[in-house]
């Protein structure tokens, strides 16, 4: 049975940049029995994973080093992503491989210690008494990755499962088709089908898996199709990570250093052409000093892509015509609504191209104030007080990182006390995603659960609490329950 929400009369439901298949697009069973038989052998192999040692885990994650020290295989990937969406090679090493690299240099660092049991202490009155909590692997994983960062977002949680003694199904996007087919060739390459294994596909193939009963799916995309995911999760009571992303404000006051300022916000907003989960997506500015910063904001634009961003080797596409078309859609509808394009709002169909492109007056009626942007287009707001900041922000759903450009902790404090989100990042921007050992995730609409670092191996890990005696009993508090069974407990509660 197919998950209702999936099934395919139902594709209108599903976001536009979830697939490129049509309604009519059928899937052979012959490819559902090849998922059908992976699944099998990998719940065959489940408790030889799990008495995997650390040596044995960590020893296989260092096959994804290797692979990707290859000049080979750096160039294979390079190619890939400019076959999908024009991403520059160098982006490709700065924001794909150099973080996948650090999550290897985390995990192995310290899986030792992680996954070492952890005494717990339980108090006078349960003397005789030990407990430790033990980590075992959750079980079988599936794992289904997006389009923006389809290698980086699809191979970190990867890493994470095989170090918590997972197996893995892994099913990266249809919509980086070059990229999805590289990492399948890749994990062909280094593991066995009952260990790691990649599903190709879109909407039918994802059906059929989220139909399977795991003991942990980590999605990576959109908050509805999020939903869907785990919605197809409580079937079995499965426990879900969801990376969804939302509305990241950026917050900048008259303490900031505005030049500095300006190249950062520039380089959050727009590399990988602003399809970034963790992306500014909107400027909540002093008034005062919003005309400076955009004057800088525009300099700095010139400065990062030239003249003609189109001509720049440094700017990457748009994923597909219809994100490219909502995009569009997003500029028209917010200079019909009254925004003024300060700088950008250059399209090029054939090319899916978007100037990085900058709307002032802002108002949250337009479309680009109510959904995630997901392009390189930056709406910009201003306040007056500090106090006003958090009305703006808290009317929408809670974020997944916020940003704020301060010199003054009054005014950063204040706004942390008055706002919530999965993460906060003063005066920088995309460090929520660049350090390892920091938990990383959403709250609410923008996720749930925290990965990175210990964080992702207890993701993929249950925590379970062992406790064992050693000497004495309770059986003075067994029934009958006698006036000296009370007085016993009266004596405990003082002494609890």
């Amino acid at each position: 049975m197919q998950l209702d929400l999936l099934r395919t009369e139902n594709l209108k439901k599903i976001p536009k940049h979830m697939s490129t298949i049509s309604s009519s697009t059928l899937t052979s069973e012959s490819v559902y029995q090849d998922i059908d038989r992976v699944y099998e052998k990998q719940v065959n192999m489940l408790q030889a994973l799990k008495n995997a040692s650390v040596k044995d885990r960590i020893k296989k994650i260092k096959k994804i080093k290797s692979f990707l020290q290859q000049e080979e295989h750096l160039r294979k990937l390079e190619a890939a992503f400019f076959a999908d969406f024009k991403k520059p090679a160098t982006e490709v090493q700065l924001t794909e491989v150099l973080p996948l690299l650090g999550h290897i240099s985390e995990i192995t660092k310290n899986l030792a210690r992680w996954n070492r049991p952890q005494p717990l202490e339980v108090g006078l009155s349960f003397t005789g008494l030990n407990a430790k909590v033990v980590y075992e692997p959750k079980g079988q994983v599936l794992i289904i990755a997006p389009w923006n960062y389809p290698f980086l977002l699809a191979m970190y949680p990867l890493l994470y499962a095989i170090a918590a003694g997972c197996s893995v199904l892994l099913k990266p996007s249809e919509l980086t088709p070059a990229t999805s087919q590289f990492m399948d060739d890749m994990l062909q390459q280094l593991f066995p089908d009952e260990s790691v294994k990649a599903v190709q596909g879109a909407i039918p193939e994802t059906t059929h898996l989220l139909d399977k009963k795991w003991g942990h799916i980590f999605f990576t995309g959109s908050p509805m199709v999020g939903k869907i995911v785990m919605k197809a999760a409580s079937k079995h009571l499965a426990s879900v990570s969801l990376e969804l992303g939302g509305k990241s404000p950026c917050v900048v006051d008259d303490s900031a250093r505005l030049k500095a300022v300006a190249k950062r916000i520039v380089w959050g907003k727009f590399v990988n052409a602003g399809q970034t989960c963790l992306a500014p997506d909107y400027l909540i500015v002093q008034e005062d000093l919003k005309a400076d910063l955009l004057r800088l904001l525009k300099q700095e634009i010139n400065t990062f892509y030239g003249a003609s961003a189109q001509k720049s080797e440094s700017l990457a596409r748009i994923i597909s015509d219809k994100h490219y078309q909502r995009l569009c859609a997003m500029i028209e509808d917010a200079q019909e609504k009254g925004g003024q394009i300060v700088e950008g709002g250059v399209f090029d169909d054939s090319d899916r191209y978007i100037a990085p492109t900058i709307i002032d007056r802002a108002v949250s009626t337009m479309q680009l104030m109510q959904e995630e942007i997901f392009g390189p287009i930056l709406p910009v707001m201003t306040f007056q007080k500090i106090e006003d900041v958090p009305d703006i922000i808290n009317q929408m759903d809670k974020p997944l990182s916020m940003y704020i450009c301060s010199s003054k902790n009054a005014h950063i404090d204040y706004l942390i006390a008055h706002s919530s989100a999965g993460g906060t990042v003063v005066n920088d921007f995309l460090m929520g995603a660049a350090i390892p050992s920091v938990p990383f995730g959403g709250v609410n609409n923008s996720g749930i659960g925290k990965a990175y670092g210990k964080h992702g191996f207890i993701e993929f890990s249950n925590e379970r609490a062992v406790i064992r005696r050693s000497f004495g009993h309770i059986h003075f508090l067994y029934p009958p329950y006698t006036k000296r069974v009370g007085r016993i407990i009266q004596l405990l509660k003082r002494i609890i």
